[in-house]
């Protein structure tokens, strides 16, 4: 992950445009390393209908190693633990958290700081 603004910034929502790597990210907020079995146990309590093998294969070739690519995690055999490189993105991650958690919560639409101002597309003025 380039440390340089847009590229950064980039490299960030691709990382959290996969609700599954976002989950990933979501677990280690709270804990400093996991199992693979952990991750799938977690992320299946999040999606549902979803057959957790299917969950452990995109997990290990596709949201770990990408996780690994931007030096946010390393994994081996069974083992996964965050590196020093995710305290960049922890409160980014625990923002998205807070969002995703929220709109799952209400019926409305997704609120942003004061509950009576809804999200709505930014207005730009040329």
């Amino acid at each position: 992950m380039s440390d340089s603004g847009g590229s950064w910034l980039d490299s960030v929502y691709e990382l959290l445009s996969a609700s599954r790597r976002r989950y990933v990210l979501y677990y280690f907020l709270d804990n400093e390393n996991a199992t693979i079995d952990d991750l799938v146990r977690q992320v299946s309590e999040w999606e549902s209908d979803v057959v957790p093998r299917s969950i452990r294969v995109s997990l290990h070739h596709n949201h770990l190693p990408r996780l690994a690519e931007h030096g946010l995690v390393e994994y081996g055999d069974d083992n996964v633990q965050i590196t020093s490189r995710f305290s960049t993105l922890r409160n980014t991650v625990a923002h998205s958290r807070a969002i995703e958690t929220n709109s799952q919560d209400t019926q409305g639409p997704l609120t942003y700081g004061s509950e009576s101002e809804p999200v709505s597309e930014p207005v730009f003025e040329d």
